[in-house]
């Protein structure tokens, strides 16, 4: 992958804490465990990562709004990252259907972050699709971080050891 911008390293940081969460909170979900309001909450930010995936896929797939989502560019790179989930994961959906597939994993997480139910089958496929997403995610941050230069000490001036 290429090299990340500050903005983009923040956003990939976070989407990685969302994904690794959102993961947890749909298991505790299917063993049918008490979530609280700042879980609902979290479970809303991993919805609008999916927004955001959605949208990244109107975009390529040339499509209108869709959804109540307009395609954008912003969502390309986490479309990116979905697109290798949905490869590791053995699916194979043809192009067209990416957004449909996107946009109805956003509606069952909006659904239960309001505290509305879903089909176990659909919490076990978004739990999965979270648990590589995270998974891909870290390992972007893993290899970026093995590809920073070595003289990248505080604001960028150049690190130097202590003579002991």
């Amino acid at each position: 992958m290429a090299n990340f911008d500050f903005t983009e390293r923040m956003q990939t940081h976070y989407y990685g804490f969302v994904a690794t969460r959102v993961c947890t909170l749909l298991e505790r979900i299917n063993k049918k465990r008490v979530l609280h309001e700042k879980d609902y909450a979290m479970l809303k930010d991993g919805a609008n990562i999916m927004s955001q995936i959605a949208s990244g896929s109107l975009l390529v797939e040339n499509k209108t709004e869709e959804g109540g989502l307009a395609p954008s560019i912003d969502g390309l790179t986490v479309f990116g990252r979905a697109l290798s989930v949905l490869s590791d994961l053995g699916n194979d959906l043809k192009e067209g259907a990416l957004s449909d597939l996107f946009i109805r994993y956003r509606d069952c997480l909006d659904n239960l972050a309001q505290k509305k139910t879903a089909a176990n089958a659909d919490i076990d496929t978004l739990q999965s699709f979270f648990s590589v997403l995270s998974d891909v995610i870290h390992n972007d941050i893993k290899s970026e971080r093995l590809n920073l230069p070595n003289n990248h000490g505080l604001f960028g001036m150049q690190s130097y050891q202590i003579a002991r």
